[in-house]
């Protein structure tokens, strides 16, 4: 009986000591995550722009007053790379005792090019560890120009000329869409909000539509402060965000404004349907692309030689009464919201469909052809291979 009983009680001890192995093992206690949303602000402010993140009024001023103001669910960082400081990664924040704003710093980069993919997905991982959710946005906020290759048509004194994401430093470091692409796969984001100039394009947001679901951006330049943050900061919180509301705060802010303005809302999910009905155009109308004289297409750049143009009318252009009307119908469904003043500046807007896009062979210049190449949109729409 004695032997029977030290049997049981040894099975009962094994049984304990695998069990509890196991939860140690497979169940340990993970790291508490927010209830709502972690946001990241990427702030490339090396550059002249560096004014708009310095001064009192500035846009993380906007960002802390509405944090102070609103009751916001979720967590704001915000990885700054200035003139004055390396670049580190920072918290804004609401003391529970005091009601106010507070701003923290979580982990410094000595030595880091904010532009290089590495520093991206470091930063991205630290923001994962130190500020974990089950949901992210991003805002990327820097000078930018689309999917241009890096500083293509940009020289110093050329105010209007155009770079690619990011300006940093004297050397004025910049990242090529499709690398900062990749360097963001690792993370699935509600939304992009591109506070920088001429994102509106369908390169950018095809590049990108494995990475987040919704985009926010212009298709024209982003002038003077950028986006309203004071009014938008707490509706990135919302466990529905209200898109259209944000995309209505920038206009509203640009339309009374004597140099005018753009914005759109894509749908990253009803991309492919956006680039198949486009291919079919590209298809059939090859020959006409080739001579389709690009002047008599709305262009949303202010540069001699145009990149951005307006991907509606292009392809009503090519594709006429017969083949458009897909096109339209897939816009519909890609571009949630558009709105737009009649002109950006001294350029005319008269067709405005919401997103922008490079009409191939128009620009003359090999790198930028060859560089065009490369990138998805021009393999799923033109190449034929």
């Amino acid at each position: 009986m004695f032997k029977r009983l030290y049997h049981i009680i040894l099975m009962l001890c094994t049984a304990l000591f695998v069990f509890t192995s196991c939860k140690d093992k497979y169940d340990a206690p993970q790291i508490e995550s927010v209830n709502n949303r972690t946001v990241l602000v990427y702030m490339l402010a090396d550059n002249n722009l560096g004014y708009f993140y310095d001064y009192d009024k500035s846009n993380i001023a906007a960002m802390c007053q509405s944090f102070a103001d609103k009751d916001i669910n979720g967590r704001l960082l915000v990885f700054h790379a200035g003139s004055d400081m390396q670049p580190c990664l920072k918290e804004i924040y609401k003391t529970d005792t005091e009601q106010m704003c507070k701003v923290k710093v979580l982990k410094n980069y000595p030595n880091a090019i904010s532009t290089d993919s590495t520093t991206i997905q470091q930063v991205l991982n630290d923001v994962k560890s130190l500020a974990p959710s089950s949901n992210y946005g991003l805002v990327l906020w820097s000078h930018a120009t689309g999917w241009l290759p890096q500083n293509r048509l940009y020289t110093r004194g050329r105010q209007y000329a155009t770079t690619s994401f990011g300006r940093e430093g004297d050397n004025e470091r910049t990242i090529n869409i499709d690398i900062l692409a990749r360097s963001l796969r690792d993370t699935h984001f509600d939304f992009i909000l591109f506070d920088a100039c001429l994102m509106g394009n369908v390169e950018t947001a095809y590049e990108l539509r494995n990475v987040c679901d919704y985009i926010i951006a212009t298709p024209t330049e982003t002038v003077g402060e950028g986006f309203p943050y004071y009014d938008i900061t707490h509706l990135l919180y919302n466990k529905e965000i209200d898109y259209t509301s944000i995309c209505k705060h920038y206009f509203d802010q640009v339309s009374s404004d004597a140099m005018g303005g753009t914005v759109t809302l894509i749908s990253t999910h009803a991309l492919e349907q956006l680039a198949e009905a486009c291919h079919k155009i590209a298809c059939e109308k090859a020959d006409e692309i080739k001579s389709l004289n690009p002047l008599r297409i709305q262009h949303y750049d202010r540069t001699s030689t145009h990149i951005f143009y307006d991907l509606g009318h292009y392809m009503q252009a090519i594709g006429g009464s017969e083949l458009y009307p897909s096109v339209e119908e897939a816009l519909s469904q890609a571009v949630v919201y558009k709105a737009n003043t009649n002109s950006f500046i001294n350029n005319k807007i008269s067709h405005y469909s919401g997103i922008s896009c490079y009409i191939p062979y128009s620009s003359n210049d090999d790198v930028i052809e060859e560089y065009y190449q490369q990138l998805q949109w021009y393999k799923r729409v033109y190449d034929t291979h």
